[in-house]
């Protein structure tokens, strides 16, 4: 059986984009920036002009007066944080925090 270089490029083609498009949503990258959107009349490479966090120290485990980081912010989020966990905390773990190879 013999088939025609059209129908394989076709084929192709269509394989191609049923995958592309099978696998498009999921591939999507994200990410997780605390900072708002550029203020109006404001270039948004202008980082300097409106991406510093003011007095974004979280070591106490509470959003500091004065501070600009957004309302939804979670000053005891590991990832995002200088915020080490408390013996009251749920997230403690002794074994971590005691250990002098954790830079905590």
């Amino acid at each position: 059986m013999r088939i025609s270089l059209r129908r394989a490029l076709y084929v192709s083609v269509s394989i191609v984009t049923i995958v592309c498009l099978g696998a498009g949503p999921t591939g999507i990258a994200r990410a997780a920036v605390p900072y708002p959107p550029p203020p109006n009349n404001t270039s948004p490479y202008d980082y300097q002009s409106y991406a510093h966090v003011t007095n974004g120290d979280c070591s106490s485990g509470a959003k500091p007066a004065g501070s600009n980081l957004p309302a939804n912010f979670d000053c005891t989020d590991y990832e995002y944080t200088n915020y080490a966990p408390l013996p009251a905390d749920p997230n403690f773990d002794p074994s971590v925090n005691t250990d002098p190879a954790e830079l905590c």
